[in-house]
Order: structure tokens, then sequence, then C-alpha cells
């Protein structure tokens, strides 16, 4: 418990956010992937991807929980989304399924 005393935690949009290099030991990203790709597509993934990767110092640790696929099409029948993120959601490439090739 003691090394917890030195820890820091920062809940944050990881696209948008600058992180300093080599800043942080261990990410979490637990449902927001969908999120990320409905609303700024497979390059706010990307984006997102390579944010935590120049702030997780060597031998840091990402874990990243994808939603499943179908999940993707189940959000449109529980709110109306805006045309934008229609668009994003047709010109989606990268599938969770694919995220471990990606990473």
């Amino acid at each position: 418990v003691a090394a917890l005393k030195r820890s820091k935690f920062k809940c944050c949009n990881a696209v948008d956010e600058v992180f300093e290099e080599n800043s942080c030991d261990a990410a979490l990203c637990l449902s927001v992937t969908k999120w990320i790709q409905l609303n700024w597509g497979d390059a706010g993934l990307l984006k997102l991807f390579r944010n935590i990767f120049h702030a997780l110092s060597p031998g840091g640790i990402f874990l990243v929980e994808p939603q499943p696929w179908r999940s993707y099409k189940q959000a449109f029948k529980k709110q109306n989304m805006p045309p934008e993120t229609r668009a994003h959601f047709r010109d989606i490439k990268i599938k969770p399924s694919d995220y471990l090739g990606v990473l």
C-alpha cells in the first residue's frame, strides 16, 4: 500500500491529451474504444494508441478493453447519432479484432 502513496491517477481524453514522454507506467482504456472510433474514426483510435505509446515508460503496460463489433451497431439503436458519427461508423476499417495487429 505504500507504493500507492506515490501513485497518481489521471482521468482524461487520451485522444487529445498531450502527455510527457515516458510519463506513466500503466494506462487503462476500458469501454471507450467504440466511442473513440464513433466520434473520431480510425484516425482517433490510432492517435489514442500513439499517445499512449508515447506516454508509457519502458516496460509500461497498456490495458485496453475493446468492445465487440456488434455493440457498435447496437449504439445506434440506443440513441440518435449525428451524421458525422454515422460517417465514422461507415468508414471504420480497424475492427476490434484487429487491435492486436495495430498495437
